[in-house]
């Protein structure tokens, strides 16, 4: 939601906007460790007197080889309940918790947390501002690493309570746990604050592009793109771009209300796919404010956090696969690795074989030639991604397989459904 003449807080991430020096910032300075500045940009003329915005992106750097998310809306809340499954035999490296929000002049640093029986008021960095028009509720973002408190995070059940002053209407928090496994591979986090919206004109209509370094390889792999977005009310046009070296892929209105990501009004903690091709060394990111043709008015969003994590290629054992009928159970879940959700459009992992359909449909339908390719294919995909399965192809092999086979022939999808029928079947290790 664009206007607010009451306080309120929005989570935002990437770039860190910024026009403000110690004497301007209502908070005072940034912490800027390892961050740099992408210069000065000015709100579209239509707004009276408009303020300046400045980008600033901290990159945390690498922190672990893989990474878990869960999110919670607090849109009209002061408490909510943030529940994240972390896996067996892990070190955990660091656990991020991010708030944020849209109100002027005020400080929502501090926040309660109860984890484990321990109860404290915990302070956050202060990582972000967006300096919007005159008449508009600036938004701000925060950071702690609730690993500097007496929190102890590991596998299992994680339940964290936050409750949040009344009086600020913080729209919710998202905790993310970097940590080391048996995988090898790398998860990079860069925060801060980048509000965009489509009336403020080019090039305030998006985030600033973000970009992530990755080790190349000489294989094609799939990483996981983590993304905290916040003010995106109810399902008003976004658009998220994600390139990893094959090209750049649209994901059109994966934000708010119904989108797999979405934690509750105006608060979304979203996970994306991106294929990286053997040999690329780079991975960019952006966030738009989106006109999608059918007249709805086009959301205002915040980037809060990006995070790409990217695995090794590994020699695999292969032996186990979990079928289609356990993974569209709706208490096998859990399971499902990131950055694939139940409610991930096939679309945005694979040629676009079952529109609008999720995984979570594609695994579940009856039917034989495509339709029976989809549920194997979807059971293919993650068994490939779950690093409890020990399974003969990767998930970047069964994407590769399956978008070289369709379109095709009834024939084609055949051959190739009773090759991942054949390894899905193989018995599986998960509960």
């Amino acid at each position: 939601m664009l206007s607010r003449s009451s306080p309120r807080v929005v989570v935002v991430f990437s770039a860190v906007l910024m026009a403000c020096s110690e004497a301007q910032s209502p908070m005072g300075v940034l912490e800027t460790a390892e961050a740099t500045s992408s210069g000065v940009r000015v709100q579209a003329p239509a707004f009276v007197n408009p303020k300046v915005m400045n980008t600033l992106t901290t990159d945390l750097g690498v922190l672990g080889s893989e990474m878990a998310a869960a999110g919670i809306g607090l849109d009209g809340e002061t408490e909510g309940t943030i529940v994240l499954e972390l896996p067996q035999q892990i070190l955990v490296r660091s656990a991020y918790l991010y708030w944020g929000g849209r109100w002027d002049d005020a400080d929502a640093s501090m926040i309660n947390v109860e984890f484990g029986g321990a109860d404290f008021d915990v302070v956050g960095d202060y990582i972000g501002l967006s300096v919007l028009a005159l008449g508009e509720a600036d938004s701000y973002s925060y950071r702690v690493n609730l690993l500097n408190y007496p929190f102890l995070f590991g596998p299992g059940t994680n339940t964290v309570d936050v409750t949040v002053p009344a009086d600020l209407g913080i729209d919710g928090a998202t905790l993310v746990v970097t940590y080391d496994s048996d995988s090898q591979g790398s998860v990079e986090l860069r925060d801060g604050n980048d509000f965009a919206y489509l009336p403020f004109d080019a090039p305030n209509d998006a985030t600033d592009l973000q970009t992530f370094d990755v080790a190349p390889a000489d294989v094609d792999r799939v990483g996981t793109m983590l993304m905290i977005v916040g003010d995106v009310v109810n399902a008003r046009p976004s658009r998220i771009v994600i390139d990893g070296g094959a090209g750049p892929v649209s994901l059109v209105n994966e934000l708010g209300e119904g989108g797999s990501g979405w934690n509750g009004s105006e608060w979304d903690t979203y996970f994306a796919p991106v294929t990286i091709p053997a040999g690329s060394d780079l991975v960019s990111v952006q966030l738009y404010s989106h006109d999608d043709g059918t007249g709805t008015e086009p959301a205002s969003l915040y980037w809060v956090l990006g995070a790409l994590a990217v695995k090794d290629p590994e020699r695999r054992q292969g032996g186990e696969g979990c079928t289609p009928g356990y993974w569209k159970q709706d208490h096998h879940f859990d399971s499902w690795p990131a950055p694939y959700m139940p409610g991930t459009l096939f679309s945005a992992v694979f040629d676009d074989a079952f529109p609008g359909m999720t995984l979570a449909d594609v695994a579940s339908q009856g039917g034989g030639q495509l339709k029976a390719l989809g549920r194997h294919t979807v059971a293919a995909l993650l068994n490939g991604a779950s690093s409890g399965v020990s399974y003969d192809l990767s998930d970047g092999d069964v994407i590769a397989a399956f978008n070289d086979a369709y379109p095709g022939t009834n024939g084609e999808y055949e051959a190739l459904k009773n090759q991942f029928e054949a390894y899905n079947e193989q018995g599986c290790p998960l509960n």
